[in-house]
């Protein structure tokens, strides 16, 4: 069986399919890419999301760095090596390596720490997460990634979560009676065929987030969370699990990056 990226909460290749954006307002649009000075093909995402920082990376230039550096991988630790070396395919290997590429250097910003003397750990559910000896107990990371961007929201308040998507790809409403609430079922089911499948992608990532922000990945029934987001400027959700009532409360947002990714971040309302 190949490798899994820890990285990845459900596992699986990403999700994507084509939707129509008609009459479903979203609020936030990213409205410029702002290239990181010490490397210039990852670019920090500009929009009115407050409280953390988003960034990206195209896929096809960590393979370019990976082509034209014989030191590319330099930047990994012996674990993310061997890691990289579990994987089968060529696209996986990318996929993991940009994501490294992407966080070990965007971190910089944010303290004094070389790209590849950041040292990761991970929590009980696997998710990964700085190590205490950097002494950063205030910043907060997660990453996802799609077919060719890596994505990843930096936050210094408290815990963070991001997906992305593709809006680009087959259909996977058909996954919603899995993977949404009976509300939220049925809100799908009134909207106009042409229209579910981008609100399909708006619930997945939005409960993508939310369990990567909770730190506990799979073990987080994504059905029992509930969204609505019929108000643009606002993304409420209901909580149906006992079990996680008590959680601190997030909040969310969503944006749409260059017309073709959907991004969803969930962070603690003290985050604003």
């Amino acid at each position: 069986m190949p490798a899994k990226d820890p990285d990845d909460t459900f596992g699986g290749e990403p999700i994507v399919g084509p939707r129509s954006m008609a009459a479903i307002p979203i609020a936030t649009l990213a409205s410029a890419l702002v290239g990181l000075s010490d490397h210039p093909q990852i670019f920090r995402i500009i929009s009115n999301i407050s409280g953390c920082d988003l960034w990206c990376l195209k896929l096809s230039d960590a393979s370019k760095c990976l082509l034209s550096d014989p030191q590319a991988l330099a930047i990994l630790s012996q674990s993310e090596l061997a890691q990289f070396d579990k994987f089968r395919y060529h696209r996986d290997r990318l996929a993991y390596f940009a994501k490294r590429l992407l966080i070990r250097n965007v971190l910089c910003k944010y303290a004094v720490v070389t790209p590849e003397a950041w040292k990761f750990t991970a929590n009980e559910h696997g998710l990964p997460m700085l190590s205490a000896e950097h002494k950063v107990d205030h910043l907060h990371f997660n990453l996802s990634r799609t077919t060719d961007l890596a994505v990843c929201a930096i936050s210094k308040h408290g815990s963070i979560g991001i997906d992305v998507e593709d809006i680009t790809g087959p259909d996977i409403t058909e996954l919603s009676t899995t993977i949404l609430s009976v509300k939220e079922h049925r809100k799908l089911q009134r909207l106009p065929a042409r229209e579910r499948g981008f609100a399909m992608l708006r619930y997945w990532t939005l409960k993508e987030a939310y369990a990567k922000c909770r730190g506990v990945g799979l073990s987080l029934p994504i059905s029992e969370s509930c969204f609505d987001y019929e108000d643009p400027e606002s993304v409420h959700m209901t909580v149906l699990s006992d079990s996680d009532k008590n959680a601190n409360p997030l909040r969310f947002n969503q944006v749409i990056l260059l017309n073709r990714y959907l991004i969803a971040v969930a962070q603690r309302v003290d985050c604003a």
